[in-house]
C-alpha cells in the first residue's frame, strides 16, 4: 500500500507556491510599516519546510511495523499542530504566500486521519499475526477487529486501493486460521530440523575424521585395525546417533565392515568371526595355499551365501581375476555383489538359491613368491533372515538373461532388498550408488533396459495402485557359451557358435580377395560370391538357430507378462527396507571435518 499521490508531490507544489508569489518589492510595500528584521516570507518558508517533513514522515507502507507506523504518525501530527500553531497573524501580511502555506498544512492534518485508518488495520493484523507465530488460532474477535478495520477504508479519497487490499488481507487470514496448527507444526519441525542440522555437522567432523584414520591405517598395514581407533569411531558414531539415528546408519555400516575386515586379518580361519558379526552361519573357511581359490560347498534352497576374501599381505600388485560364485544347474542362483567401501583389498560375492545346488567359488591370483594369499569366510542365511548388510549396496543379477525360469524366480521370490518401487512400477536393482551419492540403475521387468532414478524416488513399500510404463522387448540372447546356462541359451550359443565355424573361414577368404584382389575379375567374381553366402548363411540361420531364439523370446515374454499379472495383483512389499536404508544413510553429512 502506496502513501497518497498527492503525497508524494507536496515538496514540488509548495515550492511552486511560495515560488510564484509577489515580488519582494511589491510585497515590501503592501506591508506598509514592517517590522525592522523580521522577514515574514523567510518564516514561512521555514513553516512549509517543516509541513513537508512532516508528510515525508508519513509511513509509505502499513502492516510490517505498527509501532514504527505509530510512531511516524504521532510525530507528523505533533509537526502539524506545531506549524499551525506558528502562523501568526504577523505573517498574514504575505498575503497569498501565507494561504499556501496554510492550505499546506491543511493538507498534512487531512493525511493524518486516512493514516490511523489503516495504522488500525497494521494493528488487528499484528494481532492475528502473533498468534499464528505461537501456533495458535486467531480469535473471532481478533478476526473481526481486521474486518471492522478495512471496512474504514472503504469510500475514503485516495484509499481506493488501500481499501481493496485490506479486505483481501483480511479475508486470506480468516481462510488460513484453521490451517495454522498444521502450520505452526511445521514450523517447529523445520527449526527441530535445523537445530538437528547444527548438532549434526558439529559431531560429524568428529566421525569423519575418525573414518580416515582407520582407512589410512588399513591402506598402510595388514594388521588388524588398532582397537583406540575403533574405540574413536565407536565413541564418535555413538554422537553422531544422538544428533541424528538415520545419519548414524552410515557410521555403523562403516563399523561393521571394519569389524568384518579385521576378523578376516585376524586368523586363517576367519569364517566364524565373521558368521558372528553378520548373524549368520559360518559355512566355510580358510585360507588359500598356491595361486588359485578354490572353495566348493552344498547349497540349500532359499539360503543366500556371501563369500568374503582378504588379501593375507597387500602391496598393491596383487590381482584376483575372475572371482566367481557357480553352481549346477540352470537359474539355479540368483547372483549378489558389491564392492566395499573403505576397506582395501577385500572382495565380496554372493548369491541366493532358488533350488539345492552344489557351489563352487574360484579365482586366479597375482602375487609375487608362494607366501601370499587369500583368507575366505563363506557366511550363509535362510533367505529370510538375510540381514540389511548383505543387500545395501548390492547389485543383482542371473547368470543367463535368457533363462526364463530364473528371470521369474527374480521377480516372485527375489533377492530380499532387491526390489525397489519408482512411483506405480516395480524394478529390480541393478548398480546402487555408494552413500554421498544420489543415483541408482534399475533393471525393469523386461529384462533388457535400464533405468536411472535418484535414492529419494526409491520406496521399498509398494504403492496402493500399481502402473507398467515398461513394454515387453527383447534383445536377444549371448552368442557366447559361458552366460548361456538355460537348455534352450546354450543351443542356441551352440547353434551360433556352429554357424560362426562354418562361415566365418570362408568369410575370410573372401574379405581377402575382396581387399587384395589379384585382377578385377576375381574382385568382382568374389563380391558375388560374398553376397550369395550372407544368403545362405540367412536361409541356415532363419531356419536353424532363429527358431531356438524365437522360442526363448516367446517364454520370456510370457514371463514379463506373468510378472506384471503378480505385481499387480499383489504388489510385493520388501521386509527390508532398502530404500529407506540408502536415504537414511545419505543423511550423514560427509564434508565436515
Amino acid at each position: 500500500m502506496s502513501r497518497h499521490l498527492w503525497a508524494a508531490t507536496l515538496a514540488a507544489v509548495l515550492a511552486a507556491s511560495i515560488a510564484a508569489g509577489p515580488a519582494m518589492a511589491e510585497f515590501r510595500l503592501s506591508l506598509g510599516g514592517s517590522i525592522p528584521g523580521f522577514d515574514p516570507k523567510k518564516k514561512l518558508q521555514e513553516i512549509n519546510n517543516n509541513v513537508q517533513a512532516g508528510m515525508d514522515k508519513l509511513p509509505r507502507n502499513y502492516g510490517e511495523n505498527p509501532d514504527a507506523e505509530k510512531k511516524a504518525i504521532d510525530e507528523a501530527e505533533a509537526i502539524a499542530k506545531k506549524a499551525e500553531g506558528d502562523m501568526g497573524p504577523t505573517l498574514k501580511v504575505a498575503g497569498a504566500d501565507y494561504d499556501t502555506v496554510a492550505n499546506n498544512i491543511a493538507k498534512l492534518k487531512a493525511a493524518i486521519g486516512p493514516a490511523r485508518l489503516q495504522h488500525a488495520c497494521s494493528v488487528a493484523r499484528a494481532a492475528i499475526l502473533a498468534q499464528h507465530k505461537a501456533g495458535k488460532l486467531a480469535s473471532d474477535a481478533q478476526l473481526k477487529a481486521l474486518d471492522d478495520a478495512a471496512a474504514k477504508l472503504v469510500g475514503v479519497a485516495g484509499l481506493d486501493r488501500a481499501a481493496a487490499w485490506w479486505k483481501d488481507e483480511a479475508a486470506r487470514l480468516r481462510q488460513e486460521n484453521p490451517q495454522i496448527a498444521e502450520r505452526a507444526a511445521e514450523i517447529q519441525r523445520k527449526a527441530r530440523q535445523q537445530e538437528q542440522s547444527k548438532q549434526l555437522r558439529k559431531v560429524s567432523g568428529d566421525a569423519n575424521r575418525a573414518l580416515a584414520a582407520v582407512s589410512e591405517f588399513l591402506q598402510k598395514n595388514d594388521a588388524p585395525v588398532a582397537a583406540d581407533l575403533l574405540g574413536k569411531l565407536q565413541a564418535a558414531t555413538a554422537a553422531v546417533k544422538g544428533a541424528s539415528a538415520q545419519a548414524a546408519k552410515y557410521y555403523e555400516a562403516q563399523l561393521l565392515d571394519f569389524s568384518v575386515v579385521n576378523a578376516m586379518r585376524s586368523g586363517d580361519d576367519p569364517g566364524p568371526a565373521v558368521a558372528k558379526l553378520l548373524g549368520g552361519e559360518s559355512i566355510k573357511s580358510g585360507a588359500t595355499t598356491g595361486k588359485t581359490l578354490e572353495v566348493d560347498f552344498a547349497g540349500k534352497q532359499d539360503w543366500c551365501y556371501t563369500v568374503y576374501v582378504h588379501w593375507k599381505g597387500w602391496t598393491g600388485g596383487e590381482k584376483i581375476d575372475g572371482f566367481n560364485l557357480d553352481g549346477k544347474g540352470h537359474g539355479a542362483l540368483q547372483h549378489y555383489g558389491w564392492w566395499p567401501q573403505n576397506s582395501p583389498y577385500q572382495r565380496v560375492t554372493g548369491a541366493c538359491l532358488l533350488k539345492p545346488s552344489a557351489l563352487h567359488v574360484s579365482a586366479a591370483l597375482t602375487f609375487a613368491g608362494s607366501k601370499n594369499g587369500l583368507r575366505y569366510a563363506v557366511v550363509g542365511w535362510p533367505r529370510d533372515k538375510l540381514p540389511m548388510s548383505q543387500v545395501t549396496y548390492a547389485s543383482v543379477h542371473v547368470g543367463d538373461s535368457c533363462d526364463p525360469d530364473a528371470w521369474l524366480g527374480m521377480w516372485t521370490n527375489p533377492v530380499p532388498g532387491s526390489v525397489v518401487w519408482v512411483g506405480n512400477e516395480p524394478f529390480l536393482m541393478s548398480s546402487p550408488d555408494r552413500a554421498g551419492q544420489s543415483w541408482n540403475t534399475l533393471r525393469n521387468a523386461s529384462g533388457n533396459d535400464n533405468m536411472r532414478a535418484q535414492k529419494q524416488q526409491l520406496s521399498s513399500k509398494a504403492p496402493g495402485k500399481v502402473a507398467f510404463k515398461t513394454q515387453f522387448s527383447f534383445r536377444g540372447c549371448s552368442r557366447d557359451l559361458r552366460y548361456a546356462e538355460y537348455p534352450e541359451a546354450v543351443a542356441f550359443a551352440k547353434c551360433a557358435n556352429n554357424m560362426d565355424k562354418k562361415y566365418g573361414p570362408q568369410y575370410d577368404k573372401l574379405d581377402l580377395k575382396i581387399k587384395s584382389p589379384s585382377s578385377l575379375k576375381e574382385y568382382g567374381d568374389s563380391k558375388k560370391a560374398l553376397e550369395r553366402l550372407k544368403e545362405q548363411e540367412g536361409r541356415e540361420w532363419d531356419s536353424t538357430c532363429q527358431p531356438i531364439e524365437n522360442g526363448i523370446k516367446k517364454k520370456m515374454e510370457a514371463v514379463f507378462n506373468k510378472i506384471v499379472d503378480t505385481y499387480t495383483d499383489k504388489p510385493y512389499t520388501d521386509r527390508l527396507d532398502r530404500a529407506g536404508q540408502l536415504a537414511d544413510e545419505n543423511e550423514a553429512d560427509f564434508d565436515a571435518r
